[in-house]
């Protein structure tokens, strides 16, 4: 099987970050739960859904800033999975 790509993008040499652009992100940071460096990225599977979870996590502190999916959802998910099959199981 051959693959074929769908669109080709020219390499560019990245640009020098613009000051403006820099400054505001700083302005920002505390508004976006504080300076980004002292944020952390956490990759890691939900052990009772399988499903894969992203957390960002203040490194002082340990407080989760953000969760993708919610943990709502993850639990949403278990639920679901432990009801696969019942349905079937009780009419057949």
């Amino acid at each position: 099987m051959k693959i074929v790509p769908i669109r080709s993008f020219p390499s560019e040499a990245p640009k020098p970050p613009d000051p403006a652009l820099a400054d505001s992100a700083k302005r920002a940071g505390p508004a976006a739960g504080g300076p980004v460096d002292q944020n952390a990225i956490r990759f890691s599977v939900d052990a009772g859904s399988g499903k894969k979870v992203i957390t960002i996590v203040n490194q002082k502190s340990g407080d989760v800033i953000r969760q993708i999916p919610p943990e709502e959802v993850v639990a949403l998910s278990k639920f679901l999975g432990s009801l696969q099959g019942n349905f079937l199981n009780r009419i057949g």
